[in-house]
């Protein structure tokens, strides 16, 4: 089957080759309109630079804030300070250690190339209140992984008591301040009185949904009421100290590798095997006709519902429980067009447990055609929402979603061409959804370009191929 065989993946001789700048050094770098005595960057993991499915010390020195700030001291930046972790193999939100590639054999026996565990367990004890960090702030990277946009002003966030109860967030609880650990984000940002902001939030209000694969469950996407509510009450905090700044709006989630890595038409049959599973979904096949006669389901669902192979590729076969109940018959059918497996499930489950064959591939690993349009949906709407923001009061404004499809066919920066591919694509980190250190500085490339044009700033932008890339083993 060839999307089952064994994924090696080589780095583009781009990659491993240093180009010249092509940035003029001739220029006369200066701040505009821009005060960038006290920057603060306001998000998610995307700010707070989680990558590789962990939060590490070595990656938060990296974050698109942190590169932005080093330029901004050029034309007069202030102090960034960021809630660094100690060092180490990071934490990510299972207290997992960020992601390597590493060779692992499969239940065939096979050898390839994938993504990790760097240690056995991540930084637990940063989560200890022994090791929180609030009493040396307040922080100029307010980026917490894991947070929506209504938990940016909700109280208590950040109090460790609420932690247990699901209600806080262990990454804001170590650098909250401990003078009063209810202090929403929203709050604790205004307290540092900006003088210019990035504000990058929304992502995980459609993302935990899209994780799931679409299961409803505690994880449901944002009513878009709610969000407009919450987006504009944390961006008033920031706008409290006449600040300037740009804010970014929320990528299509669908167009990241974690949705794309394994091809909804993966599976690779040889006649015979073709002709194994067409015989043995025979009988499925005609309880669908039956169904039809019978007036249980409608001929387009019947014609929707039954399964084929050929010789060649051909589409998995998945669970839908949204399908309708027929006495005897699995909620089974096979992939669409417009639908995705998520990154995490399980290869040999698709390869040794007839996964996606002889069965179908758990629902909780499948983002139907409705599903991803629920994504879409509320992703369009969110959007909707902080364009609106950023015109009401003149901000500038970062199209991240125009972003990641000009990503998909490929950015090219000093003669190396950066894609969404999954590993040598070059932008993403292992994890399939967080940018890698070299996408991290590409997206803060795009920052100065929408500062120097809204502010008539001139700060000098960096080469993404100067920072590190994928470390492949030896």
């Amino acid at each position: 089957m060839k999307n089952l065989k064994n994924l090696l993946y080589i780095i583009p001789l781009g990659l491993a080759v240093s180009c010249a700048p092509e940035f003029e050094d001739e220029i006369t770098f200066t701040n505009g309109q821009a005060d960038f005595t006290t920057y603060v960057a306001v998000g998610n993991s995307l700010t707070a630079g989680f990558q590789s499915s962990a939060l590490r010390k070595v990656r938060q020195e990296n974050s698109f804030p942190a590169i932005l700030a080093a330029q901004f001291a050029e034309v007069g930046g202030g102090a960034f300070k960021q809630p660094l972790l100690a060092d180490g193999v990071g934490i990510g939100s299972s207290l997992n250690a960020e992601l390597k590639l590493a060779y692992t054999t499969d239940c065939k026996g096979k050898t390839s190339i994938g993504p990790v565990p760097s240690a056995a367990a991540g930084q637990a004890d940063q989560f200890s209140p022994t090791t929180y960090i609030g009493a040396n702030g307040p922080y100029n990277n307010v980026g917490v992984p894991g947070a929506k946009t209504y938990h940016l002003v909700a109280s208590g966030y950040g109090n460790p008591a609420n932690i247990a109860a699901g209600l806080a967030n262990p990454f804001y609880a170590r650098f909250a301040n401990p003078a009063n650990y209810d202090e929403s984000v929203a709050a604790a940002v205004a307290r540092t009185k900006p003088t210019f902001f990035t504000m990058w939030i929304g992502a995980n209000d459609v993302l935990g949904y899209g994780l799931q694969g679409g299961e409803e469950g505690s994880d449901v996407i944002t009513a878009t009421a709610t969000f407009n509510a919450t987006y504009n009450m944390t961006l008033d905090s920031l706008l409290k100290s006449g600040a300037k700044g740009v804010l970014a709006n929320i990528p299509n989630i669908t167009s990241v590798p974690y949705f794309n890595v394994i091809s909804r038409n993966g599976l690779e049959l040889d006649a015979n095997q073709a002709a194994q599973l067409n015989a043995a979904y025979a009988p499925y096949n005609s309880g669908i006709d039956a169904a039809v006669a019978g007036s249980l389901i409608t001929p387009e669902q019947g014609n929707r519902r039954k399964i084929s192979f050929t010789a060649g590729a051909n589409r998995w076969v998945i669970t839908d429980d949204k399908l309708n109940s027929i006495p005897g018959l699995p909620k089974s059918r096979q992939m669409r067009h417009n639908e995705h497996l998520i990154m995490v499930t399980p290869q040999d489950s698709l390869k040794c447990a007839g996964w996606g064959s002889s069965k179908g591939i758990p629902s909780n690993y499948v983002l139907t055609s409705d599903e991803v349009t629920k994504i879409n949906t509320a992703t369009n709407e969110f959007n909707n929402v902080i364009k609106t923001a950023a015109s009401k009061h003149n901000l500038g404004f970062l199209d991240a979603n125009k972003l990641m499809a000009e990503m998909e066919s490929g950015l090219t920066y000093n003669g190396v061409t950066y894609s969404a591919d999954f590993v040598t694509g070059g932008a993403f980190s292992l994890d399939g959804f967080h940018p890698s250190t070299r996408g991290y500085a590409i997206i803060a490339n795009e920052f100065i370009d929408v500062i120097n044009d809204k502010y008539g700033a001139k700060v000098r932008k960096i080469d993404p191929n100067s920072y590190e890339g994928i470390l492949f083993p030896n």
